[in-house]
This record gives structure tokens, C-alpha cells and sequence, in this order.
């Protein structure tokens, strides 16, 4: 693309137009380049476009070279639970993925400065849920908390 310049332009103007339009065609080029890339690879119909064919089809560097198996989720054997006592201070600790959520109820008690006696349940704040005593006796993993989970301590 040519420009022509005026005296009453700034030339620095100019030359930034310029680079703009430089940038937005390679861009172009690129987004090219990848759709047919993509149709290639998953078999699509897709016409190659003129700037795509002009140049040789490169294997981008951020995908995979092998396509092998998806990867296997990962099994947690322990959960980090970070705790919002009600003075708003946290405490945060690991578990076993096996543990009940009645051990974090007792470590909670124990390490905060909750007053004997006083009777706290637990909840998770995002998705909202307010653990019942039935949860109390399943497995932090059953409930969700593995690998980590962040719980607010309320009064009763």
C-alpha cells in the first residue's frame, strides 16, 4: 500500500500507518495459514486461500508433533484445605483424599482461636455448600475438596 505524504503531515504518522497495515496483513497471513493447517489436519473441505498456498505449510511449534492418547486425569492422594476462620485469619493444611471432613472440622477446632464449646460447621463458598453432619463422615474426595479447596468457618 502506498501513501503519500504532505508537508502538513507528520511523517511519523505515516510511517506508523504504515507498520499497522504491514502487521495486519501478516496476521491475516497467519490466521490463513493456520485454518488450513486445521483443515488438513482434521480432514476438512476447506479451499486453500492464495497466501496459504504461496508459502510452505509449517508445523506450528505449540502443537503436538506425536498424536498420541489423551492424557489420563491425575489421581490426588492428598488435599490442601485452606481454612477462613471467623476472624477472618486462614490456616491451611494438607489431608489425605481419604480423610472424612470430620478431620478438618477437628484440626479447625483445635488450631483456631475458637472458643471451647462453640459449635462451627463448615462451608465452601464457590459452588455455595453448607456441609451437613452427613457430610462429615465422607472422604474429602468424595465431596470434591481434592486436589485443594478453600472452606469458611461459620457459627452454627
Amino acid at each position: 500500500m502506498i501513501f503519500l505524504w504532505h508537508p502538513t503531515q507528520p511523517l511519523l504518522s505515516v510511517l506508523i500507518i504504515t507498520k499497522k497495515v504491514y502487521y495486519r496483513q501478516r496476521v491475516k497471513e497467519k490466521i490463513a495459514r493456520d485454518r488450513e493447517e486445521r483443515a488438513q489436519k482434521f480432514g476438512g473441505g476447506g479451499t486453500p486461500s492464495a497466501a496459504a498456498s504461496s508459502q510452505p505449510a509449517q508445523p506450528s511449534p505449540s502443537s503436538p508433533t506425536s498424536h498420541g492418547p489423551p492424557p489420563t486425569k491425575k489421581e490426588y492422594d492428598e488435599s490442601r484445605i485452606q481454612v477462613r476462620l471467623l476472624d477472618g485469619s486462614t490456616i491451611t493444611t494438607a489431608f489425605k483424599a481419604q480423610e472424612p471432613l470430620a478431620a478438618v472440622r477437628v484440626y479447625v477446632q483445635m488450631n483456631s482461636n475458637t472458643p471451647e464449646g462453640q459449635d462451627i460447621s463448615l462451608l465452601s463458598p464457590y459452588p455455595r455448600h453448607e456441609y451437613t453432619e452427613l457430610d462429615m463422615e465422607k472422604p474429602l474426595k468424595e465431596l470434591g475438596l481434592v486436589p485443594s479447596a478453600v472452606l469458611v468457618v461459620t457459627k452454627k
